[in-house]
């Protein structure tokens, strides 16, 4: 059973059969170039199409099929196969890496896949060792994978792609979390700072998250929390403004009613403020500001549960995420 590098393009053939039929061979090319055949569509454009997965890939790859169905009649659920293959190829390749695993990025003009929008987050780069190497990573949302390529600090073939698709626009911002050391689940925010989910997102066409993260990693909260869509909302907040300020912005994604109390979590660490008659403590608040010990060009990502429970994730100004001192003692 061969074990190979990972898929990150899915390519086609169109060719005439012996009873000049249109047949589609499909192909997925590894980071190496080297291509292999892995079904053939019948009638593609029509409404009786078949999709089928040819034997010899499937007992060679069985490790990344699993028991998948081997034949499909709609190209969706042929799609999501391939994207199950890709994110499986890419599982193969997981290494235990340095922390942080959250990073954050800004898009800053109309056009991300222009050179200033090109660059990944210095942080990252340190944890993929990205100076001068090529690398692949796979940036992932729900049922959608997106096989990308960084080159020199920058992300390559397949960033446009990714861009285009998920309607990135100037002043939008990516969180990216480790599901392992080159698996990225992506959250996006708009202007607005606010979450935004595509179609695709409600999906459930890929495999649970493959977790297997040293505890050292897990750090403000175990990332698969972040993408169940049972929680409240999550909101950004930049760190250009003062402390009072950012109380302000703080506030209003709260809402009150009545007595009872607030838990923001960050690295093992909580802060609960009480909120009475309707409103947060305001001396608990600005302790918990205070403690996070915030720069200007830092960011701040938070996710407000049902449980009135905030998981609260501080960037630094590098793009990755700011680990504390309460937290690192932890494992020294």
């Amino acid at each position: 059973m061969a074990r190979c590098t990972p898929f990150v393009r899915c390519r086609y053939i169109d060719r005439i059969d012996i009873d000049n039929n249109i047949e589609t061979v499909f192909y997925l090319v590894n980071i190496s170039g080297h291509a292999e055949s892995i079904a053939t569509a019948t009638n593609r454009n029509t409404n009786i199409a078949r999709y089928r997965a040819h034997d010899a890939f499937i007992e060679q790859y069985t490790y990344l099929h699993g028991n998948s169905p081997s034949e499909w009649m709609f190209e969706d659920d042929f799609q999501n196969w391939i994207a199950k293959l890709q994110y499986y190829s890419f599982v193969e390749q997981r290494l235990e890496m340095a922390q942080p695993c959250w990073f954050f990025k800004w898009i800053t003009d109309d056009t991300p896949f222009t050179n200033q929008n090109l660059s990944i987050p210095d942080t990252l780069r340190e944890v993929l060792q990205a100076d001068g190497n090529i690398t692949w990573i796979l940036l992932k949302n729900q049922a959608r994978v997106w096989p990308v390529q960084i080159v020199h600090r920058r992300f390559g073939v397949g960033w446009e792609e990714f861009c285009i698709q998920n309607n990135l626009m100037n002043g939008y911002q990516i969180v990216l979390t480790s599901e392992t050391t080159c698996i990225f689940e992506v959250l996006i925010f708009n202007k607005e700072h606010t979450s935004v989910f595509n179609e695709y997102s409600n999906q459930n066409a890929l495999p649970a998250p493959f977790y297997h993260l040293p505890a050292v990693l897990q750090t403000s909260c175990f990332p698969g929390i972040w993408f169940d869509h049972t929680t409240v909302g999550e909101f950004t907040i930049s760190c250009d403004t003062e402390e009072d300020m950012l109380k302000n912005h703080l506030e209003p994604f709260f809402e009150h009613d009545g007595e009872q109390q607030i838990v923001f979590a960050l690295q093992a660490h909580e802060w609960t403020i009480p909120v009475i008659d309707g409103v947060m403590n305001d001396e608990a608040l600005v302790d918990f500001i205070g403690e996070l010990d915030l720069f200007m060009g830092e960011f701040i990502a938070i996710l407000m549960s049902k449980e009135l429970l905030a998981r609260v994730i501080v960037f630094d100004g590098e793009g990755g995420e700011k680990i504390y001192p309460w937290y690192q003692n932890r494992f020294m």
